[in-house]
């Protein structure tokens, strides 16, 4: 039987791999650091031993030079969005939570819509009670008055995406900005602290056993001194944490969810 490489576990099955028979100690490492990321890491870096032969389908990309703001790379992004659908003949449908990133992408996709004057069904927006709760006046200003027909989700997002549509979200917005791991210590100033001084802290809070969180930090040390820019603080540790090991479970999660995880995939656009 052909052997296949995992491309994505879900933080309950990356939790399991512990307590498996004979599980190896890199087993033991992987699935604490998990538990510490909230997820089932994927490592885009290629430099840790999961334990197990894996896939990475969103490699880190080469760096490169770009003066150009980040306004101008969602405004195209959203032209190549809408220029998709006109060329495919399909709707675009938007996941809306009401946060910053899920807007950005929405604003950009209205935008080109504007200025193309289409019609306003070829984009839908799907949003809960909590998305307007959020953001009302966005969604009062902006969304109501646009004709783009809404729906209220009630419900797993991931059972309502159809495969036959362009489904976009702000998904990687916390990879490409931030952990929400790192709010506490932003709030308690600590977030510039030296991160071999601060890192040890944060895990342990998370892990509340000692042994784990000594058996982690030796595990990802390697990892964060493969990043591309220099590791100084716990905000850039906890970025690159975010950014090369968390990304790909974000890019697959409501795909894996769904009841065609092949044609769903294919379907999103983060």
């Amino acid at each position: 039987m052909e052997k296949k490489s995992v491309i994505f576990l879900n933080q309950r099955n990356a939790r399991h791999l512990a307590n498996m028979e004979n599980a190896r100690q890199i087993l033991q490492s992987y699935s604490s650091a998990c538990k510490f990321m909230h997820c089932g890491i994927m490592d885009r870096s290629g430099v840790l031993d999961q334990g197990f032969d894996y896939h990475i389908i969103d490699p880190i990309p080469t760096p490169v030079p770009d003066e150009q703001t980040f306004e101008i790379l969602c405004d195209r992004r959203g032209n190549e969005i809408v220029q998709d659908a006109l060329n495919t003949n399909r709707n675009i449908r938007v996941l809306w939570s009401g946060g910053i990133d899920s807007t950005t992408g929405l604003i950009a996709l209205m935008k080109t819509h504007r200025q193309q004057n289409l019609p306003p069904e070829l984009i839908k927006v799907s949003l809960s009670e909590q998305s307007i709760a959020e953001y009302p006046r966005f969604f009062e200003r902006d969304i109501v008055p646009s004709g783009h027909p809404i729906s209220i989700i009630d419900g797993p997002v991931a059972k309502l995406l159809k495969p036959n549509e362009i489904n976009v979200t702000g998904e990687h917005g916390d990879q490409i900005f931030g952990s929400m791991i790192l709010e506490p210590y932003v709030r308690a100033g600590q977030a510039l602290d030296n991160y071999q001084d601060a890192l040890p802290q944060v895990i342990f809070d998370v892990l509340q056993n000692q042994q784990k969180t000594d058996r982690v930090i030796q595990y990802l040390l390697p990892q964060l001194r493969e990043a591309p820019i220099g590791i100084h603080t716990l905000f850039d540790a906890l970025w690159w944490f975010n950014f090369s090991l968390k990304w790909q479970h974000v890019t697959l999660r409501l795909a894996a969810l769904s009841d065609h995880p092949g044609m769903i995939y294919s379907s999103l656009n983060h």
